[in-house]
């Protein structure tokens, strides 16, 4: 049941992340800009795609690698999220509701 929970989130967040309104407008931001929010977005799949695999992994050796990783990918969004507000393409709600998400991620994960 923790894990379908936790699946869940990681799609919650990953869908704010997609549809923030500066995620959809990558042609009208500038180098740095465009690079955090990139990053931003790419951070947020690469997090769910190793939930997914900690998740359906049947080797505790590997549950313990992806359980790493996505605690280390947490840790790296919630600076992205931070960046990405000093560029203003996140709000101070959004930030406030991506760092939500990624405290309840971390929980489960810890």
């Amino acid at each position: 049941m923790a894990s379908f929970s936790l699946n869940n989130e990681v799609r919650k967040l990953e869908r704010y992340v997609m549809n923030l309104p500066m995620a959809k407008n990558l042609n009208t931001m500038n180098k740095k800009e465009r690079e955090a929010m990139l990053d931003l977005r790419e951070a947020t799949e690469s997090l769910r795609i190793n939930i997914i695999k900690y998740s359906t992994s049947d080797d505790t050796a590997d549950k313990a690698k992806y359980l790493s990783a996505g605690i280390k990918q947490v840790k790296s969004l919630n600076e992205l999220i931070l960046i990405a507000s000093q560029y203003d393409l996140v709000d101070v709600v959004d930030v406030a509701h991506l760092s939500a998400i990624t405290e309840i991620i971390k929980e489960r994960l810890e």
